[in-house]
């Protein structure tokens, strides 16, 4: 039996919402968090206050007794954060990860501070396994900026499993950001700007989860063996 969001709401407290707001649902998703686990239905939700103000919530039936809500934005309406009119995109997908799956929000909006063609996103892993729905990890993931009237840059970060789940359940999720930059052409086609360039190495962060939540990991230095005899073993004895 289908259930709908206006059901699910009754078991939540509305109070979390500000007052009349106007919520809507963007995206409905159905997740298995782990084999052999029960499939957990998924609404992502964003709401507009009376004061132009942005609310996006996750809610979800299936983990617990009772529906839960998850509040993964709020801002706007007055403050100097974005808004309702400054959101641009909001997707909602699953996302396999080594062991379970997770529900995946992309928050695309127009940073207050920013040129008009300015965005950004923030990316939200949200977890169902254990008796609360909960935040893994949140990240920036894309940002793109006009540096002047003739040159445009952005970067995006991939996010990627490295290898499978450890005996104890921990994985490593290894996010990898690519910088670009688009010049406008002249007639020739040639860069306006031959300034306009994007550096050529890519950054990465690998992240860890420790149970409960993804956090930012560095791997232990490997420390090469010292041979036997020691360090001057291998140093030819010195003439008399």
């Amino acid at each position: 039996m289908s259930v709908s969001l206006g059901a699910v709401l009754v078991g939540i407290a509305l109070f979390a919402l500000p007052s009349q707001a106007q919520e809507r649902t963007v995206a409905k998703l159905f997740v298995t968090p782990q084999a052999g686990a029960p499939q957990v239905e998924v609404w992502l939700t964003r709401a507009r206050g009376a004061d132009g103000a942005l609310t996006v919530r996750l809610v979800e039936r299936g983990v617990g007794e009772r529906p839960q809500s998850l509040t993964i934005y709020r801002g706007g309406g007055g403050d100097d954060s974005a808004g309702d009119d400054d959101l641009r995109a909001l997707k909602g997908s699953v996302m396999a990860l080594p062991g379970r799956n997770v529900v995946r929000v992309d928050f695309t909006y127009h940073p207050a501070d920013g040129q008009p063609s300015d965005e950004q996103t923030d990316t939200t892993l949200v977890g169902f396994a254990g008796p609360k729905t909960h935040k893994l990890l949140k990240l920036r993931t894309r940002v793109a900026l006009e540096r002047s009237k003739l040159c445009r840059q952005s970067a995006e970060v991939t996010l990627s499993p490295e290898g499978p789940a450890a005996a104890d359940g921990s994985f490593i999720l290894v996010a990898t950001a690519v910088n670009r930059a688009e010049p406008k052409l002249g007639d020739d086609d040639a860069p306006l700007d031959p300034t306009c360039r994007a550096p050529a190495a890519s950054e990465k962060k690998l992240y860890r989860f420790d149970g409960q939540r993804l956090v930012e990991w560095t791997p232990p230095k490997v420390v090469a063996p010292v041979p036997d005899g020691g360090v001057d073993a291998a140093k030819p004895a010195a003439a008399d």
